[in-house]
């Protein structure tokens, strides 16, 4: 499967970064997993081992041009290093390269960007850039000093504080060069006799820190216990400014052991505590060789524990319930406090370093180095000296949904039920003879999302990235929620079923080994017997399997088919009964049309005939018209005559008026008689009026006139 791949999604391989690169490494003299290789945001940058530089292109720029090839530039420190360098790192913010190698730490300020590509100094080729050597005559004066990990503060306000985790149980806090804080976190190794070994004691008994990762930050409020953890809530974007941020942060040891060590950017004294209870227990603590831990950040943070043997632990940081109160004193400057906290390993994973044996798989072993996913907080990867894997923790997104839920009824009993998924992407190492392909960096490139390898014979191995792990289990989700026979699925589903059948649980690694030297006849039958053994045990069953479900499949069509050919025969005389009941009933239905017009046409004789020989009522309604025309008649009569006597009686109005004003001044005496005759005319006058008026209202009543 691995021809069908393209290793080199983002063409890498084809810039002169890389062409220049590649004329200085030497695969034979680079055995140990590096990692050189650093991208932030659009910029990658590369350690020259050779020339004491490092390279940086824009290769965003250089991926939306293809038809270009992007030069790269040249940040030259203004320090030289006396140490080998094996990894950078860059800041959060983008402004520092941290230059980290066994025997020392340097800072490299980056210059400003501006000109064309987003370039560093308007894309000179070569730029001095200020670097700072951090305390170089601590490790001069002290031979057995080492560096084992190196990490910035991702609260530091000027994007400047960089931790240095050393060799002598002690964490150094840098401000660029200067050195703000010393914070020990174990014991001081003492070294035996030089005439037996320089190595310490408390490396080989495992007690020496290792490794070290920031948990999800805490708020302190003022005026509660400092240390106590019940006090602390996660960080949200409505914290005050009287608020105090806490980062917890997760120690591990060689022999599995983790301690909690509680920090702000100004904490000079951290109190130490731990170390943290594991549960469920187990005898070896999950690993006497641990060499990585790196912390998710969900809620609650999930800590991943690894082992030089290729176990991974999975594990949840949690609230100690139970309170302690043992101070242990270890000497006069460092006393290790009771932990707040406790570990939940939910499951462990197994690696494959290497396409090896089964016999040779539980021996093997190698340090690994995590990293975690910049797009998907449920993924890591996993890098080494045979390859690389990238695990998703399947558990930490079925959390995340239980959290934001808001179905109180919401099942929780199976949200740990599926297992954490861990793909083997790259292969360097084909059998435990052969000569490693060492991995001399890892980085993660965004915006399109994707993964950068570079291995120590200069091949670059560059793929995309699927940024939602749910694509990818979605299908085998709806199958399992299903629970049907695979005979009585729809075509689409039957194909998604024998998809899922014969997809590998696990999917091989591309191959990417050492090409410098050819290999021998036993390696080369190691390897092909390990195919062969491949293709037997996982390909073969699973092509059985899926014929079976096929030839189930095309019996049960068969018998289906048979028996539709029956319904159809069957159908076809229903239909052909069917059709001679309609052509009778069509006849039927013609003969009724036609009586049907004949009884309508003697109907309509009828009706007519009727009418003819009734003409009474048209006398009457004659009759019944010429008396209305009367009363009509009648009722403008009325109307007129008493328009006429309004109008009198307005006139006779305004003559009594003018009358009134005219004889308001004098007094006129009328003779009894005369005023009674009076009187007596004007009574008649207003009865002849309301005759006259109730006999129009009788009319318009009568006429049923408004």
């Amino acid at each position: 499967m691995a021809n069908l791949i393209d290793t080199d999604c983002f063409k890498f391989n084809e810039q002169k970064i890389f062409a220049a690169l590649r004329q200085t490494l030497r695969p034979d003299q680079a055995s140990e997993t590096q990692n050189i290789i650093e991208c932030k945001d659009d910029m990658l940058f590369v350690w020259n081992s050779v020339d004491c530089h490092v390279l940086c292109f824009n290769w965003r720029a250089a991926n939306a041009r293809s038809d270009e090839n992007i030069k790269y530039q040249v940040l030259l420190p203004s320090s030289p290093q006396n140490y080998v360098i094996d990894k950078i790192i860059a800041s959060y913010e983008g402004s520092y390269l941290a230059l980290s190698g066994r025997r020392g730490v340097s800072i490299l300020e980056l210059p400003r960007r501006y000109g064309p590509n987003g370039t560093y100094s308007e894309g000179r080729d070569t730029i001095i850039c200020r670097s700072h050597n951090l305390d170089d005559r601590l490790f001069t004066t002290n031979i057995q000093l080492e560096v084992l990990q190196v990490r910035w503060h991702p609260a530091s306000p000027k994007d400047s504080h960089l931790l240095v985790l050393l060799s002598n149980n002690s964490i150094r806090v840098y401000d660029e060069e200067v050195l703000s804080h010393v914070w020990r976190v174990g014991p001081l190794p003492t070294a035996k006799p030089p005439t037996v070994s320089n190595v310490p004691f408390l490396n080989i008994l495992g007690d020496t820190a290792v490794d070290f990762d920031f948990a999800p930050p805490r708020v302190l409020t003022p005026g509660r216990d400092t240390q106590g953890f019940n006090n602390y809530t996660l960080v949200e974007s409505t914290m005050t400014t009287v608020s105090r941020v806490q980062w917890p942060l997760v120690i591990l040891r060689g022999n599995g052991t983790l301690y909690v060590l509680t920090i702000g950017i100004e904490t000079s004294k951290p109190q130490l505590q731990g170390p943290l209870s594991v549960y469920p227990a187990t005898d070896d603590n999950y690993g006497f060789d641990s060499c990585s831990i790196v912390v998710l950040p969900s809620l609650p943070a999930t800590i991943i524990l690894c082992e030089s043997t290729g176990k991974i632990h999975h594990a949840l940081l949690m609230d100690n319930e139970e309170e302690q109160e043992v101070v242990n004193e270890i000497d006069a400057s460092l006393c290790v406090y009771p932990c707040q906290y406790s570990v939940h390993v939910l499951e462990t994973v197994t690696l494959e370093l290497g396409i090896l044996a089964k016999k040779l798989q539980s021996s093997s072993s190698c340090p690994i180095y995590l990293k975690r996913d910049l797009t998907d907080e449920s993924r890591y990867f996993a890098y080494h000296n045979t390859g690389l894997h990238a695990i998703t923790v399947n558990f930490v997104r079925d959390l995340q949904q239980f959290v934001d839920s808001e179905d109180s009824n919401i099942e929780s009993t199976n949200m740990l039920g599926m297992s954490s998924r861990a793909e083997y992407l790259v292969c360097t190492k084909a059998v435990d003879s052969s000569k490693t392909n060492s991995v001399l960096g890892f980085t993660q490139i965004q915006s399109p999302s994707g993964i950068l390898l570079l291995l120590a014979s200069g091949q670059v191995v560059s793929l995309s990235l699927i940024t939602d792990p749910g694509f990818l289990r979605e299908p085998q989700l709806k199958l399992k929620d299903k629970g049907t026979d695979p005979k009585h699925l729809p075509n689409s589903e039957f194909e998604m079923y024998i998809r899922s059948i014969l997809s590998a649980e696990k999917l091989q690694p591309i191959l990417k080994l050492n090409t410098s030297t050819e290999p021998s006849p036993k390696e080369s039958i190691g390897l092909l017997m390990n195919a062969i053994e491949i293709l037997r045990e996982k390909y073969f069953p699973r092509l059985s399997k899926a014929r079976m479900e096929i030839d189930k499949r095309v019996k049960h069509l068969q018998v289906l088919k048979e028996q539709q050919k029956q319904e159809i025969t069957q159908l076809q005389k229903e239909k052909d009964e069917i059709r001679a009941k309609a052509e009778r009933l069509a006849e039927l239905y013609e003969d009724v049309s036609d009586k049907q017009q004949i009884l309508f046409k003697r109907v309509q004789e009828v009706v007519r005939l009727a009418t003819l020989k009734t003409p009474d009522s048209t006398q009457r309604e004659n009759e019944f018209q010429k008396q209305i025309e009367r009363v009509n008649a009648l009722t403008k009569t009325l109307g007129s005559n008493i328009l006429i006597a309004k109008k009198k009686m307005e006139k006779q109005n305004i003559q009594v008026d003018q009358f009134k004003k005219e004889n308001s001044k004098k007094k006129i005496v009328l003779q009894p008689k005369v005023e009674k005759t009076i009187m007596e005319l004007l009574s008649e006058l207003h009865d002849d009026i309301r005759e006259q008026t109730e006999q129009i209202v009788r009319f318009k009543e009568h006429l049923n006139m408004s």
